[in-house]
């Protein structure tokens, strides 16, 4: 595919793809732990599948635009590489220029290898990291929990009046995963540790009082 960076056509051009997302993220993390670095940011919630959608791009334009992010980096964790490179003979990761970022993300991510429409990274994602070079923000999807979680430096931009819709910091999960019976059920002590950590390190300084409730009640 052309793209305005490219794939990684080598484990050494891989392994410097992670190594740039995980300036931001922790790779090995999975909800309900924390994969931000960042000890304090603005935590912005979408759907899992928003965050695969084309028209993330704009969100990701809008990012760019605020913090001047020279490239984007797209990691997938989950599956792992060895699936990828057993299967299609790909890298799962994708390094664009923030320039072309509106029209590259999908692209990349839908991108057929060789025509094989099951060798797309999104059909297959089950935990995806993107990250700016600017190292202002960085995005968490996790397909178990059914949302994305974008941290930034700020609360408040022109990447929520992009299009794809978004929930604040009050929202309550349940009220956009699967119906109970369908899907990873997530246990009080999940919620209640997801909802610790937004409210320490992804409401700017933290905040004080109770957590939202987050289907415990």
């Amino acid at each position: 595919m052309s793209t305005s960076v490219g794939q990684p056509d080598s484990y050494a051009r891989y392994e410097a793809s992670r190594d740039a997302v995980a300036q931001n993220l922790t790779l090995n993390a999975v909800f309900p732990e924390w994969p931000f670095r960042a000890p304090c940011g603005f935590a912005t919630i979408y759907e899992y599948d928003t965050v695969l959608d084309d028209q993330f791009g704009a969100v990701l334009a809008a990012l760019v635009d605020k913090y001047g992010d020279d490239h984007v980096t797209l990691l997938v964790l989950s599956p792992d590489v060895a699936a990828y490179r057993d299967a299609y003979n790909i890298f799962p990761a994708f390094e664009l220029s923030g320039s072309s970022i509106r029209n590259d993300y999908g692209r990349a991510l839908w991108w057929e290898p060789d025509g094989e429409s099951t060798g797309s990274l999104g059909t297959s994602i089950d935990v995806l990291a993107v990250t700016g070079s600017s190292e202002a923000w960085s995005v968490w999807a996790q397909r178990d929990w059914e949302i994305g979680i974008l941290l930034a430096q700020d609360d408040r931009g022109d990447w929520q009046e992009s299009g794809p819709p978004w929930f604040g910091r009050d929202l309550d999960l349940e009220d956009i995963r699967s119906p109970q019976g369908w899907g990873l059920p997530l246990t009080a002590e999940d919620l209640s540790t997801f909802w610790r950590y937004v409210r320490d390190k992804g409401s700017g300084s933290g905040q004080t009082g109770p957590l939202p409730s987050a289907g415990l009640s």
